[in-house]
């Protein structure tokens, strides 16, 4: 009986590997391949798989388990969305055989486009030997089912296997819905048992084999068992998907839409906005929610995201309901970890300490402001936490949060925390500091410091805001004859509506004015405003 929709399965077709990396959090090889029985007892009651991931071990050791695993799923008449191999890079990753075996997994599944990589990907990171790569990308290239699970800037590790370094591991559970899906990271180790796929290292493996801890091991058998009673035992309790709620009042009263057996009224599943054009008959809100459902999504894309990129994210894309006047869902960002106070990337609705507490959010609680809905993905972005600075800046003492040196400072510059603390800090102080000055140069100002020209030291300067394209903000100084001859003025301009500068020395200060009011003109090619400083005083343009 071919009945089981799982979205994510995991075989383990063998514990051989040819590397013996330190970082491994499965523990030391052994020399143990899948019996192919396993493979089929499982398979033969499955009619959908949606993310299927062939392991090890090193998996390019066992390409008998990878063209048993096709056989079976082409006799079953089983559909793949997508196959997912990850390689070591070393000899065999470009035997002639590996390379049939996974064009053919590539043929055969649903979808040939990947957005998030490539069926087959190749470690590539400080932990794997490089000596064979250069040649395994030279033979795998040129398929389009090939990519490269590259350096991440962080790499992401579990203490499990050999790994002492990293993170808790966090296991989550399976379990099979009335409907016959099965939900979490199902997964077939080598020696035939089913369990979480969270369960990465052999000696958990055979200390607690189905998570939580203390649950039996399921075998394939028990799962078609499981498939016929509805259910799947996880530490003695009964866990069933459909928990359909209020979003808002998490009341149970609703009602939405639904595909049934007509002859036997059996529900068979929702349509697809059934939930969004539900109703609520407590609060009469339009918009229902299964909490379970989107702690398993959380709980599926995090295990994609960190196997990917072996780093966690910091930050969810995210739908929302908020409470109130319904107005739908919307999209909002959710942080996960770091300070209490940093300079977000993204306005955030919400700031979490890890995984469970974002799968908290999927709960109702009139309480808070709003329900997390679903999830659109995890990512990753460098934050800062948001300290204030104090910098002197002509006797004065001039605060400047981190957040007003991003805000000051273009994007693609990726200032990081040295770089404001080294520089950029200082700037933008300068820069706040000097939109306090007023005064403006204007003729005024020109006939005075003309006239008072003969009172003004070496060493001595005067500021003025110069308002051209952008406000500027000018400082001009008497400069030493005798270090700067024939030159006796500098100007040190500073843009205060970006970080641009301009700097020059000038033999009088007639000069150094006038280059002032023409904008600091410097194309011979554009006739000046002003020809002379009288031409400006006269007020002819």
């Amino acid at each position: 009986m071919r009945e089981l929709y799982i979205k994510n399965l995991c075989i383990e077709i063998t514990r051989r590997c040819n590397m013996r990396c330190t970082h491994c959090m499965r523990g030391d090889a052994e020399s143990v391949d899948i019996p192919l029985k396993h493979i089929s007892n499982l398979l033969r009651h499955v009619r959908h798989i949606h993310h299927f991931n062939i392991t090890g071990g090193e998996p390019s050791l066992n390409v008998r388990a990878i063209r048993h695993i096709l056989e079976r799923v082409r006799a079953y008449g089983i559909t793949v969305n997508d196959f997912y191999i990850v390689t070591n890079g070393s000899a065999t990753s470009r035997s002639e055989e590996f390379i049939e075996a996974c064009a053919a997994l590539y043929e055969y599944q649903e979808e040939k486009e990947q957005d998030s990589g490539h069926m087959l990907e190749m470690s590539d990171d400080r932990f794997h030997d490089p000596a064979e790569h250069a040649a395994t990308l030279a033979a795998l290239s040129p398929y389009p089912f090939f990519g490269v699970r590259g350096q991440a800037e962080r790499i992401f590790l579990f203490r499990e296997g050999r790994s002492t370094e990293g993170f808790p591991n966090p296991v989550h559970g399976i379990y099979l819905t009335e409907e016959n899906y099965v939900y979490g990271d199902l997964c077939l180790n080598a020696e035939g048992m089913v369990l979480s796929n969270g369960d990465l290292s052999y000696a958990r493996q055979r200390n607690m084999p189905c998570v939580p801890a203390g649950t039996d091991a399921i075998s394939p058998d028990d799962l078609e068992k499981a498939s016929k009673r509805k259910i799947v035992r996880i530490n003695t309790q009964i866990k069933k998907l459909m928990s359909i709620v209020c979003s808002i009042c998490g009341g149970t009263g609703v009602k939405c839409t639904a595909v049934i057996d007509p002859n036997t009224r059996q529900f068979l599943e929702f349509t697809r906005n059934a939930l969004s054009d539900g109703r609520c008959s407590q609060c009469g809100n339009v918009a229902l929610t299964d909490p379970d459902e989107v702690k398993a999504g959380l709980d599926k894309l995090w295990t994609e995201y960190t196997a990917r990129h072996r780093a966690a994210p910091n930050y969810t894309c995210c739908d929302i309901v908020r409470h109130g006047d319904y107005d739908g869902c919307e999209k909002a960002y959710i942080r996960i970890g770091g300070p209490s106070d940093v300079v977000e990337k993204y306005p955030v609705v919400a700031v979490c300490r890890d995984l469970e507490e974002l799968k908290s959010l999927a709960l109702p609680d009139p309480t808070r402001e709003f329900t997390l809905m679903g999830i659109q993905g995890f990512e990753f972005h460098d934050v800062l936490e948001n300290k204030t600075y104090e910098i002197g800046v002509d006797d004065l003492k001039i605060p400047v949060t981190t957040k007003e040196v991003l805000d000051f400072y273009p994007a693609e510059h990726r200032l990081k925390e040295t770089d404001i603390e080294q520089y950029a800090a200082a700037y933008t102080a300068r820069i706040k500091a000097y939109r306090e000055y007023t005064r403006q140069l204007d003729a005024t100002l020109v006939r005075r410091l003309l006239d008072k020209e003969r009172l003004m030291k070496v060493g001595e300067s005067d500021g003025f805001r110069l308002k051209l394209h952008f406000d500027w903000f000018v400082i001009l100084k008497r400069e030493n004859e005798r270090m700067y001859a024939p030159f006796k003025y500098a100007v040190n301009a500073y843009c205060l509506d970006n970080i641009q500068t301009f700097d020059r020395r000038y033999v009088t200060l007639e000069d150094a004015l006038l280059h002032c009011l023409n904008g600091f003109n410097e194309n011979a090619n554009i006739p000046n405003r002003y020809k002379s400083i009288g031409h400006y005083l006269s007020g002819k343009s």
